[in-house]
């Protein structure tokens, strides 16, 4: 088995990937370090746009990677700087794949409740036609989370209409979703 880590940090993206032997050994088959310095010019408390958009591409390098060399599973962190950061739903969106855990499902709730349209609307990463829907479906979610005592999830940009066709794929061709899913959606 074949695991990997990508730690987003205020200054750097890291990857680290392990091989995992039948002695139940990790071993080291890729380490890598990119500086993208996420926290350059956040200005209180937001993240810069370029910033956001350089880190979410290395992480989107890093995966490729990570598939090029037939990684199972990658798990994504990310620093205190984007865990704090007013606008982190917008690094967010720039990214794909990235677990939020309850507390900041709350967190970002509060931000948009706390937020009038116009400031949604310049939110930078959220579209601006969106700024009208934005908070009821985040609410929507919120509520799920509650309800389910979910600690964390996964926000993918791929949403229902890949998860259809990767359902209708495993019904037609028998073929395993997650081979499908590392072969298709992590290009």
């Amino acid at each position: 088995m074949k695991l990997a880590a990508i730690d987003i940090g205020t200054n750097s993206t890291r990857l680290l990937a392990v091989a995992i032997d039948n002695a139940q050994r990790a071993v080291v088959v890729l380490n890598d370090l990119e500086i993208t310095r996420l926290g350059d010019k956040m200005v209180d408390g937001y993240l810069n746009e370029e910033s956001m958009k350089r880190t979410a591409l290395q992480v989107k390098q890093f995966i490729k990677q990570a598939k090029g060399i037939s990684i199972d599973d990658v798990v994504v962190v990310a620093t205190k700087a984007v865990r704090s950061a007013k606008n982190k739903d917008a690094f967010l969106s720039y990214s794909n794949g990235f677990e939020i855990f309850d507390y900041q499902l709350e967190q970002i709730l509060n931000i948009l409740n706390n937020s009038s349209h116009e400031e949604l609307s310049k939110m930078p990463g959220l579209d601006s036609s969106r700024a009208d829907i934005i908070l009821a479906g985040v609410r929507i979610i919120s509520s799920i989370v509650r309800g389910l005592g979910v600690k964390s999830f996964t926000v993918s940009e791929t949403g229902l209409l890949w998860g259809v066709l990767v359902k209708r794929v495993k019904h037609v061709e028998n073929v395993s979703m997650i081979s499908y899913l590392k072969k298709h959606l992590l290009r």
